[in-house]
């Protein structure tokens, strides 16, 4: 995603391909921050549903983690590929970014710990979670739907698109 509003619609931010996001004022218009940190450009941005924490995905393997006003928390590496995207638990507890290296990795922001999931053959696009934050579903180039226990680590594999599958809400 290349904006993305805050869940109470007074923010917006944006993604730039020099690696930069801007935080906007989503009623008048105003940049209320500049969040540089990435070396690339980004590929995704995004609110916690709380609207307390920012992610912004780069070209550059890194996610970061950044406050609701725009100042830097984390960055949450581990990737060997470039990120494709990210998405936040809904208690706002942990993050699921996945990537061009074929795996979701789930993080506990508080800890700061993660963990991989592999399975998928190529690039995985997209995630999201289940109402009771204990699946994700995984898109993936491979033409496959993963729903991951994160208990477990066990995939349900969901097979039956003929190419690459973009997204899942």
């Amino acid at each position: 995603t290349a904006a993305a509003f805050s869940s109470d619609g007074s923010a917006l931010l944006t993604a730039c391909s020099d690696g930069s996001a801007r935080l906007w004022n989503a009623e008048d218009g105003k940049i209320k921050a500049v969040l540089r940190r990435h070396a690339g450009a980004l590929r995704h941005v995004g609110f916690a549903p709380s609207g307390t924490r920012i992610i912004t995905i780069g070209e550059d393997r890194t996610a970061r983690l950044w406050n609701e006003v725009g100042n830097p928390i984390a960055a949450l590496t581990g990737h060997t590929e470039a990120i494709s995207g990210a998405v936040f638990s809904p208690d706002n507890r942990h993050l699921a970014p996945t990537s061009d290296d074929c795996t979701l990795r789930v993080w506990d922001l508080s800890q700061k710990t993660s963990r991989a999931y592999f399975g998928h053959t190529d690039e995985v696009w997209r995630a999201a979670w289940s109402p009771d934050q204990s699946r994700i579903a995984t898109t993936s180039r491979d033409a496959s739907v993963r729903v991951w226990d994160l208990e477990s680590g066990a995939a349900q594999v969901l097979l039956g698109h003929r190419s690459g599958i973009r997204n899942v809400v």
